[in-house]
């Protein structure tokens, strides 16, 4: 075995480290035309022409450059071959060539054999560190001819050392018999010792046989059983062997990461609270793959403390959004959306711009985050996305949002409507944001699937329908006809807060109280602010048909009626039945016990009392007098009295069987009650003076009793002159 280096594979692993570094020497052209002649030619097309220019361009970082690379070989090879074999080839393109190996190890298909003569004179110049991708990548190759020119190499004598290392280790990624007779030929003298090693390496490389070492022994007894088999027996032990190294790596691999977490979890919780940010930043940066996805796990529970984020911490996570492995990259995103970055959405905005990005989970994650914080710079990228099924949900959350915040232009919203119809089906509804986007793009025709949807049975469509049609300026009233369906609830009472106009949303409302105290708060919010909205005589109708009920707070009528009275249009709207809300709400004021409000009301429409109906001067009168009774104002509330009866020396009438009548005998008992002898007998006095010859002779007795009650307890006081003590009165 190669020694010093048994543990490459599991380190590697942990690490994700990049392994390609640059090459000892930089390769030169083989044939064919450079990058820059390439790209002056103009002979090829937008992708490609784009792809190649970010794949050579050193002051992108390495992860764009990987993203580029894989861009243009999923591309015509026509048109990338050439772009690629120039890069790999290219002295003056320093880097890309690392980039593009990177980007192969991360196809599992053979590459395009335009690629094979390049690839071969970089390995054969490689550097050490970059010696075993390159030789994974030849290894793609089915081509014998790969495996001729490799032994030849690795034979000679006369080569470079370093090029016959390369050959050696690229020997063993080709698993054929031709490769492994090869391979045993230089493990015995006079190969120099580095090579014997580098081949029994290859050999372990090309069997799956890790433990078998420097055993020139062994490694004969198992050629002289291996070349024996037949083609399938040989195929079939590789695979076994493979299979097995890969698992005992595995387990070796998960054993070292587990420890080595724990210590960095265990050094993060040992930390003080003030130092953790910048251990936790110091994390996100470790070369070692596993500790950056801790480290972003160690950022969602900091998150979900509700603990703080300086810009240290910030800037490290941002980093992570060009991370060599995916899974750090999407975390990072939908962490940042978390903390709505907007430095963040800046840097996404142009990475999805730039199409560096291919993993559909951080495209997802990416589109997440512009969908919390909306970027116009993304639209395009972002309306590409829409057509692809992976990426159609969150590229529609993200497109919406863009919409809500008028980022999209006519023709933009023209071409997401046109992509969302063209999934629509009768079968099925769209994921919710799909529904989300259509109802800020789409048109009156497609209204009629949004409103198909508010009745599907999936809770989630459902919900994504209601809030797209209360987002809107259609009327509220398809809604509020479901008040009784609880995820629709919430949603109308919402909008009916926000924009809710109509007088039958308003009923309905009404109608159906919900049950829970905290919807039940938002359905009275609603309630007040609508009332402010539908015309004064709807409002008021609601609340007399809402105390008639006699189930809800008093209030909540309070506050509908004062939300009439305060809209702005007031002094627009019908006096007489603004007359109607004030006095309602005066009325709900005593029944409130709030009398020096009610009274405010009933002042107000002191100045146009003689212009009231008779209904309103009654209301009027029989309010305000008790509103004075009950803030101890009797003189005040006598005088509206006599406005209101008129002088005593009238004829009798039947306005003293007014209930105002009981209000001040009721008054005067309660001064009685409370040892006022005084007040309680000047009130009965001036009724009876009030009332004079109208009084009804049950009216006068219970005067007359009242004043009995108060003369046993309390005689009146003697006037000047008197001599004689004075008659009872009756």
């Amino acid at each position: 075995m190669r020694r010093g280096h048994h543990l490459l594979p599991i380190l590697a692993a942990l690490a994700g480290l990049t392994l390609w570094a640059g090459c000892e020497t930089a390769p030169t052209p083989v044939g064919g035309e450079s990058t820059r002649e390439l790209l002056a030619a103009g002979r090829l097309d937008p992708t490609t022409q784009d792809a190649l220019r970010r794949l050579i361009d050193p002051n992108l970082a390495f992860g764009d450059r990987r993203a580029a690379a894989y861009t243009l070989l999923n591309h015509d090879p026509a048109q990338s071959t050439p772009a690629l074999a120039a890069a790999i080839a290219d002295p003056a393109a320093p880097g890309a060539s690392d980039a593009v190996v990177q980007a192969l190890l991360l196809r599992p298909d053979a590459p395009d054999p335009g690629l094979i003569d390049p690839l071969m004179q970089a390995l054969l110049v490689a550097s050490a560190d970059n010696r075993e991708p390159l030789a994974e990548v030849l290894g793609r190759f089915d081509d014998p001819q790969v495996v001729n020119s490799l032994r030849d190499r690795a034979a000679d004598p006369a080569a470079p050392h370093g090029s016959r290392l390369s050959a050696i280790a690229a020997l063993g990624y080709q698993r054929t018999r031709d490769s492994a007779r090869s391979l045993l030929a230089l493990t015995q003298p006079p190969t120099p010792d580095d090579l014997r090693y580098a081949s029994f390496d290859a050999l372990a490389e090309l069997s799956g046989l890790e433990d078998v070492g420097p055993d020139p022994v062994a490694w004969q007894a198992w050629w002289d059983q291996a070349r024996r088999l037949s083609n399938e027996r040989w195929q079939a032990t590789l695979v076994e062997n493979l299979a097995r190294r890969d698992a005992s790596r595995r387990l070796r691999q998960t054993q070292t990461e587990q420890r080595l977490l724990e210590s960095q979890r265990t050094l993060y919780r040992t930390t003080s609270p003030e130092d953790r940010p910048a251990v936790l930043a110091y994390m996100l940066n470790e070369p070692l793959t596993p500790i950056r996805r801790l480290g972003m796990e160690l950022v969602l529970e900091r998150l979900l403390e509700g603990l703080a984020f300086d810009e240290p911490l910030r800037e490290a996570m941002r980093g992570r959004l060009t991370d060599t492995d995916a899974q750090v990259r999407g975390l990072a995103a939908l962490r940042l959306a978390d903390l709505n970055d907007a430095v963040a959405a800046d840097l996404v905005a142009n990475r999805l711009a730039a199409r560096s990005e291919h993993v559909n989970e951080v495209l997802d994650a990416y589109l997440r985050l512009i969908a919390r914080l909306p970027r116009d710079t993304a639209a395009p990228p972002a309306l590409a996305l829409l057509n692809r099924p992976p990426t159609h949900p969150a590229a529609a959350a993200a497109l919406a949002a863009m919409a809500k915040a008028d980022m999209l232009d006519p023709a933009q919203r023209g071409q997401a409507a046109r992509s969302v119809r063209a999934t629509l089906s009768s079968k099925a509804p769209p994921p919710p944001p799909v529904i989300t986007l259509l109802g800020r793009v789409g048109s009156d025709g497609d209204w009629r699937w949004i409103s198909v949807w508010i009745d599907d049975r999936d809770a989630a469509v459902k919900r994504a329908a209601a809030e797209a049609w209360a987002e809107s300026d259609r009327s509220l009233r398809p809604l509020a006809d479901r008040m009784t369906d609880t995820v629709i609830q919430p949603i109308v009472i919402a909008a009916a807060t926000a924009r809710g106009d109509d007088p039958a949303t308003l009923r309905a409302l009404a109608d159906h109280p919900p049950q829970r105290t905290q919807v039940f708060d938002a359905w009275r919010r609603a309630l007040i602010a609508m009332s402010g909205r539908v015309p004064p005589e709807d409002a008021l109708a609601t609340v007399a048909d809402l105390r008639q009920q006699g189930q809800l707070p008093a209030d909540l009528y309070e506050q509908m009626l004062t939300a009439t009275l305060q809209r702005p249009d007031a002094a627009d709207l019908d006096a007489a039945t603004l007359t109607d809300v004030r006095l309602l709400r005066a009325e709900v004021r005593l029944e409130r016990d709030q009398p020096a409000s009610a009274r405010d009301d009933f002042a107000a429409l002191a100045p146009v009392a003689a212009d009231l109906s008779s209904a309103q001067r009654a209301r009027y009168y029989r309010g305000a007098i008790d509103a004075n009774l009950r803030t101890d104002r009797p003189d005040d509330a006598f005088a509206l009295a006599r406005r209101k009866l008129g002088p005593a020396t009238a004829a009798p009438v039947a306005a003293t069987d007014d209930p105002v009548v009981d209000r001040f005998i009721e008054y005067a008992r309660g001064q009685a009650a409370r040892q006022n002898d005084v007040a309680a007998r000047d009130t009965l006095l001036s009724l009876r003076e009030l009332l004079g010859p109208r009084i009804k002779p049950e009216v006068a007795n219970r005067v007359a009793l009242l004043l009995a009650e108060l003369n046993q307890r309390t005689p009146p006081p003697a006037t000047a002159g008197d001599t004689a003590t004075p008659a009872p009165l009756n």
